[in-house]
């Protein structure tokens, strides 16, 4: 199962970013992006704990949470940091624009650290 929303400004009519769930049976996978002009306001981390305290409230069976995000965007890992994650990997992949290849960072959370 897929859920996805929108991170808009209260009585404001634009879409600051979004974010994605994807139900992996025991896991969950989580996704976001935000515009550029909005990073380092504690968006991200406000609306990841909410997500977070919604899935703990609301899915007994998620034993953990994960989520990846480009190695070279540190304010993402900060973010992730913030909620309980913890980075645990990097997964190298090839970019198909440049040929060149790119990290991702993995980060988990436990049920019992939400």
């Amino acid at each position: 199962m897929l859920s996805a929303g929108k991170i808009t400004e209260e009585n404001k009519a634009w879409t600051l970013g979004c974010f994605s769930i994807v139900f992996h049976g025991d896991h969950i996978g989580f996704g976001w992006c935000l515009a550029e002009e909005f990073w380092g306001l504690g968006i991200m981390p406000e609306t990841l704990n909410a997500v977070l305290n919604y899935v703990k409230n609301t899915s007994p069976d998620i034993k953990y949470a994960e989520t990846l995000y480009h190695s070279g965007n540190k304010k993402s890992g900060r973010a992730m940091e913030k909620c309980g994650f913890r980075k645990s990997g990097e997964i190298h992949r090839p970019s198909t624009e440049d040929g060149h290849y790119g990290e991702d960072s993995l980060g988990i959370i436990m049920r019992k650290d939400l």
